[in-house]
């Protein structure tokens, strides 16, 4: 969705945008750090089994880091005057595409890293999908976004064209 306006409709604007907040980044890199670290100290003989415990923490380190970098660059949410367009994933792709007056509820949730970090999860409810449930993990200022969606949900319908 790089190029959101080649799917816009006439006289459609944007008018949020969101990404992953870089947040979601820093723990895998904390912990592949740590795991590198730990496997890198002289330590005595007779602590070994801490070092092959070190290498399988930086190996998931390592795995996690990738996992959230490609996740980062691959999800976008875009919130139009008349639809919330999402897209998330590398490998399994999920592409959301929604009428504002379709959707349900909104809602923002936060962990207290997220709240330290200014990061949450957004989660939309929409009818008339199979009542699709949609989260979007660690996204930068979920709650502004959440409420700039509500404030559209209440909104009058525009005119049809």
């Amino acid at each position: 969705m790089k190029n959101v306006n080649v799917s816009l409709q006439p006289g459609e604007q944007v008018v949020a945008t969101a990404r992953l907040h870089l947040g979601a980044v820093i723990v895998p890199i904390v912990v592949l750090v740590i795991g590198l670290v730990i496997a890198l100290v002289d330590i005595s003989p007779a602590l070994n089994q801490f070092r092959v415990l070190a290498v399988l923490v930086a190996a998931v380190g390592l795995w996690a880091t990738i996992n959230a970098i490609a996740t980062r660059l691959t999800t976008t949410l875009v919130m139009t005057d008349e639809r919330l367009l999402g897209e998330c994933g590398v490998m399994s792709r999920r592409k959301m595409n929604v009428p504002i007056r379709n959707l349900d509820s909104v809602v923002a949730k936060r962990s207290i890293v997220g709240t330290l970090l200014g990061y949450g999860t957004l989660v939309v409810n929409a009818r008339g999908h199979g009542n699709l449930r949609v989260e979007f993990p660690q996204i930068a200022g979920a709650e502004k976004l959440a409420e700039q969606i509500r404030a559209l949900m209440a909104a009058p319908p525009k005119p049809a064209r």
